[in-house]
């Protein structure tokens, strides 16, 4: 079956079923419902987002995931001097 043939019959079950009359019962309440679900998940990203800021403006700029510490504590460069 070439492509054309498969997209033909894909538009045919679409229209077969598309207009097919409905005799649903919204609630009120659904409205409502599907407001509480766009604020949860609105809320639920800006927390995402919150959470990984830092990494997510150190992706975008390039920057290293992991900076790296010295081997042994106080080994920050110095020859050991203290002046």
């Amino acid at each position: 079956m070439n492509r054309t043939s498969l997209n033909q019959l894909f538009f045919g079950f679409f229209l077969l079923f598309a207009f097919v009359a409905e005799c649903g019962y919204i609630d009120p309440g659904t409205g409502s419902y599907f407001i509480q679900i766009l604020i949860g998940v609105l809320a639920g990203g800006l927390f995402a987002l919150k959470i990984f800021w830092k990494k997510i403006i150190a992706f975008l700029r390039g920057e290293n995931r992991k900076k790296t510490e010295p081997a042994t504590p106080g080994a920050s460069g110095s020859d050991g001097k203290h002046e």
